[in-house]
């Protein structure tokens, strides 16, 4: 899960691609970590409490998901 500034969705644009580039492909790839996916959250600074609460009440059930 990557938040950003950027107002991107899911789908794959050249600034997600670099951010899975860059972690997936070159940080996590040497130390044994597992990738099960990514999920980008846009505009995180431009975002109201609500949206933020969204985000982080998205984000708990994808960690109970897969603990």
């Amino acid at each position: 899960m990557t938040p950003t500034g950027q107002p991107q969705a899911n789908e794959d644009t050249e600034l997600t691609k670099a951010i899975k580039l860059l972690t997936s492909g070159w940080i996590f790839n040497g130390t044994d970590v597992q990738i099960i996916g990514h999920r980008f959250y846009g505009r995180v600074p431009y975002l109201t409490k609500n949206e933020l609460e969204n985000y982080l009440e998205q984000t708990h059930i994808r960690l109970k998901e897969i603990i």
